[in-house]
């Protein structure tokens, strides 16, 4: 008798590398160079049972068929490898989460007539194509996507055919047969949850020479206000590429998403064409719009994300003080789960006045049936007509700033002398005016009648309709309807104001405006999204923990207190010191949750810190956070000593900024030898798990 140990086999470092104990399902892409004998499956030989080789081409096909419909992400970007063990080995607790690719119907891939394979067929091109562009990107928001299928739909013109992917997904697998184009982000100086991987892979492979042969360049996209890491991401990208031998052969263009988000990316993407290719652009159809007369109004399909109810949606602070503050609670649809500390993602639909104006400037009518044809924007193509006011209500963004361009696009088509002088101006000597007035194209056209736009034309110039994020302010142990059932809450500004550009026109946030409408009972467009992997409650309930936050920015500070109350009422468990760092303007007016914040501070559950800038009590002497944690700055410097967790919450430009200028003055207080540099340095070295923030513009 002959017995072999399978698992000596399979871990021989001469058959398989160095790395042979190391779980890496990449290695099976090259098993034709294994030796004859090292790779003895389950099943193999005289007695292998007969349905192996089937059970292999079907797990091939699915996993194909799940690949082609869908981008899959893990739930956790941190899961490490586990493993449980029954008949079979299999990953321990690994979820993921899948999101329909763009344009992928539930047909995709299955058998069909020759006729159907034709119409579901939408290879990245508009023309004749000879080369290939391989395009890269990182993401959370949809912001780096949406200009990475922008930069593919424009592709055929210039003779190529544009391939688009996760960064992700192309780990250890750059190609050198073709240009690459890296599209990415920065958030507080980390990467998208889909370019994680790869920013990790180039880190660890930085002087390894392994790229040469290769062609990229790069786009970064950040937000200034995060002034210590502006595009530190994209920029940490563009080097580690040069440093393993990759060759820039573009100028790295840069956006900052609270300015000018179009013009910068249309002078890059200018940039590429020029450079990748010596022709103009082939002649390709242009977007065709045809509009016929409906009766009825079709709600549009296509959005993956499964609608949760609204339970609950009441103000909790006017606008006496600022923007009026709501309180919502979402029944959130089967088997979705969430931590606290994770986003609610809402796709909204635009304000019912914002479209009213579209409708009446190009003089059409709300039931008016439309089918977009010839485009490579996924987000405008219609199966059948669909109404007018479902296309402009739920598909494009209506208020996003104009650019230079469009500008000077709507003065070529203005007849009126004057007006076209206006316009000309205001993509000139008067831009940055413009710019900070944030006129859209809707805006302009109002303002200049004799400008004859088609409204073909108009939809071209538009960006698609993107979700928008908001904290959970709720603990998911205290919010379980049943077994499989969640419920969420979120807490929002409603900004609903006079538009910046005048001429008596009211400006209407997308997002909040559209929150603020909804009615118990309502159906609201929405899914869970992670947070930072960090932002969330340590997992041993005595470790101290410090929430530093402004206004709505407490949201997420309301799940970690709940959470703990939940922990204490069902374990009866000791929980470790809570502060909680809350400012805003008044304590009678937008003192959000204050009743409920000290029922907890009475349970022992947190210890509140209010500070109001405009009226508070005669004992509250602190206007704002940063001033009251310098003045207990003994005792907040105990907790951190005791391992405490920083959490902070709300606008980048104060309280996030201010926050850190003052930990750093009491870092270099304790530590006088310390220099600016050394004390920066040291802030950025404790974000990755000990100081972590959920900032926004």
């Amino acid at each position: 008798m002959v017995q072999l140990n399978l698992r000596t086999i399979h871990h021989d470092r001469d058959a398989f590398g160095e790395d042979a104990d190391q779980f890496r399902p990449e290695r099976m892409l090259h098993m034709d160079n294994i030796p004859e004998g090292a790779w003895r499956p389950f099943g193999v030989g005289m007695r292998s049972c007969i349905g192996r080789a089937f059970a292999e081409q079907e797990m091939i096909i699915n996993v194909a068929l799940i690949l082609q419909r869908f981008q899959v992400e893990m739930v956790d970007p941190s899961y490490k490898l586990e493993f449980l063990v029954t008949m079979t080995i299999k990953p321990k607790d690994f979820k993921i989460k899948v999101r329909r690719r763009p344009g992928r119907g539930m047909d995709v891939g299955l058998y069909a007539t020759k006729a159907a394979d034709s119409k579901d067929n939408h290879m990245v091109n508009g023309g004749p194509t000879d080369k290939s562009l391989l395009i890269l990107y990182g993401s959370n928001a949809g912001t780096c996507q949406a200009y990475a299928e922008e930069l593919a739909s424009e592709a055929g013109q210039y003779g190529y055919h544009a391939d688009v992917k996760t960064m992700d997904s192309m780990v250890e697998r750059l190609p050198k047969d073709r240009p690459i184009a890296i599209i990415t982000p920065s958030y507080e100086g980390k990467p998208a949850d889909n370019a994680k991987k790869f920013v990790a892979w180039l880190m660890s492979n930085r002087n390894s020479g392994m790229l040469h042969g290769i062609k990229y360049f790069v786009f970064g996209v950040g937000n200034k206000e995060w002034s210590q890491t502006y595009h530190k991401v994209p920029k940490q990208v563009d080097m580690l590429l040069e440093a393993m031998g990759g060759e820039r052969i573009i100028e790295t263009g840069f956006v900052d998403v609270e300015s000018d988000t179009t013009g910068p990316f249309e002078d890059w993407r200018d940039k590429v064409w020029a450079t990748l290719s010596n022709s103009k652009p082939t002649a390709s159809k242009t977007l065709q719009a045809k509009i016929t007369k409906g009766t009825t109004t079709q709600t549009l399909a296509g959005f993956s994300n499964p609608p949760g109810i609204v339970k609950k949606n009441i103000t909790i602070a006017d606008e006496s003080v600022g923007p009026s503050k709501m309180h919502m609670e979402i029944e959130l649809p089967e088997s979705v789960s969430y931590q606290t500390g994770d986003y609610i993602a809402v796709l909204p639909f635009n304000h019912r006045d914002d479209v009213r104006r579209v409708i009446a400037r190009f003089k059409l009518n709300s039931d008016d049936a439309i089918h977009i044809a010839e485009t490579r924007k996924e987000f405008l193509k219609t199966d059948a007509p669909i109404s007018v006011h479902d296309l402009i209500a739920s598909r494009v963004e209506l208020t996003t700033p104009i650019t230079q361009r469009q500008l000077k696009s709507l003065a070529e088509r203005t007849k009126d002398e004057k007006e076209k002088e206006n316009i000309l101006k205001m993509s000139g000597d008067e831009w940055e005016t413009t710019l900070k007035r944030r006129f859209s194209v809707i805006d302009v056209l109002e303002d200049h009648p004799s400008c004859e736009l088609e409204f073909a034309d108009y939809l071209d110039m538009l960006k698609p309709i993107t979700a928008r994020q908001y904290s959970i302010s709720s603990s998911m142990i205290d919010h379980q309807a049943d077994l499989h059932q969640a419920r969420a809450t979120i807490t929002y500004d409603v900004h609903d104001t006079e538009a910046w550009c005048g001429n008596g026109r009211a400006f209407h946030d997308v997002a909040s405006s559209y929150l603020a409408d909804l009615k118990p009972g309502n159906e609201v467009r929405c899914t869970v999204r992670q947070t930072n992997s960090g932002f969330h409650l340590p997992k041993d309930p005595m470790t101290p923990i410090i929430m530093i936050c402004s206004g709505t920015g407490l949201a997420p500070m309301r799940g970690f207190i709940e959470e703990r109350a939940a922990i204490q009422k069902a374990r009866g468990q000791k929980l470790g010191p809570a502060l909680l760092y809350y400012g805003c303007r008044d304590m009678e007016k937008d003192y959000l949750y204050k009743g409920q914040l000290e029922e907890w501070e009475k349970q022992g559950v947190v210890s509140l810190r209010p500070c109001f800038s405009k009226h508070g009590t005669e004992q509250d002497q602190f206007k704002y956070t940063s001033d009251r944690i310098y003045a207990e700055k003994e005792e907040c410097g105990k907790l951190f000593g005791d391992g405490a967790k920083i959490f902070i919450c709300g606008s980048a430009s104060k309280i996030a900024r201010s926050t850190a200028e003052m930990c750093m003055k009491i870092h270099m207080e304790h530590f006088p030898d310390c220099t600016r540099e050394e004390a920066e340095k040291w802030l950025d070295g404790i974000k990755e798990d000990r100081y972590v923030s959920d900032v926004f513009g």
